[in-house]
């Protein structure tokens, strides 16, 4: 079974932002049918609370198990717990809820929690976020694969959540792509270069003044005589062999 990192609180000292819950609270919340994807007169009794919330939160805390919130729901039900996690789905609620947003954070060890809201959230999926908030219920709910699982369920108000970090929704190798097409290129390019340069023939420069003196010279030395000039230039041919 994972484990979810949570806070108890064993008591909320008076004038820390967050007041016990008073009996009245407790009566309704006590309702609560753990298991069922439901919401009612439980629910809005922890509403009701979390608007008595005021700022600045405190509290003393312990650590508490997952599984135990799983397991023993009615033994921890309205405890205070700190929770922190990556949001993954925001969905306002309908009426008569309205003005309630459900939460889905995703922990560090893997773990879904549920978290209802009171108000506004200005955090959006992708965003690291942590806070304070109460253990309500647990409720089975269908996830985006089909799959009916178990879920701890929280209630809070906004102004005890805090954003502690973004993280983009783009994935890492694709924000790599455009600079790995770019080194691609350059040394694609400098590739052409080297090769051209290799396959460059040297070339030898020669005057035109100067091909135009040695053909000159070369004929002034056969005779005007076509067969005397054709045996001359053979004699020239058997001489430089």
């Amino acid at each position: 079974m994972l484990t979810l990192s949570l806070i108890l609180v064993l008591y909320a000292p008076i004038g820390a932002g967050i007041p016990p819950m008073s009996e009245n609270v407790k009566i309704r919340l006590s309702t609560a049918v753990d298991g069922q994807d439901s919401r009612g007169e439980s629910f809005a009794a922890m509403l009701e609370h979390v608007h008595q919330w005021s700022l600045p939160i405190k509290a003393d805390i312990d650590e508490i198990m997952f599984s135990s919130l799983l397991k023993q729901p009615s033994r921890h039900r309205g405890i205070l717990v700190r929770f922190q996690g990556i949001l993954e789905q925001n969905t306002p609620q309908g009426r008569p809820w309205t003005g309630v947003q459900e939460l889905f954070l995703r922990d560090s060890s893997g773990s879904l929690l549920c978290i209802y809201v009171s108000g506004p959230v200005s955090s959006s999926v992708g965003d690291s976020i942590s806070g304070i908030a109460r253990f309500y219920k647990t409720m089975a709910m269908e996830g985006r694969d089909l799959q009916v699982r178990m879920y701890p369920t929280f209630v809070t108000s906004p102004i005890a959540i805090e954003m502690i970090g973004s993280s983009s929704n783009v994935p890492t190798p694709l924000l790599l792509l455009p600079i790995l097409v770019i080194a691609s290129i350059l040394v694609f390019i400098l590739a052409r270069l080297g090769k051209r340069k290799k396959q460059k023939p040297h070339r030898v420069r020669i005057q035109t003044d100067d091909v135009l003196d040695a053909m000159t010279n070369y004929a002034s030395d056969l005779p005007d005589n076509s067969s005397q000039a054709l045996a001359k230039m053979y004699e020239q041919s058997e001489d430089d062999a």
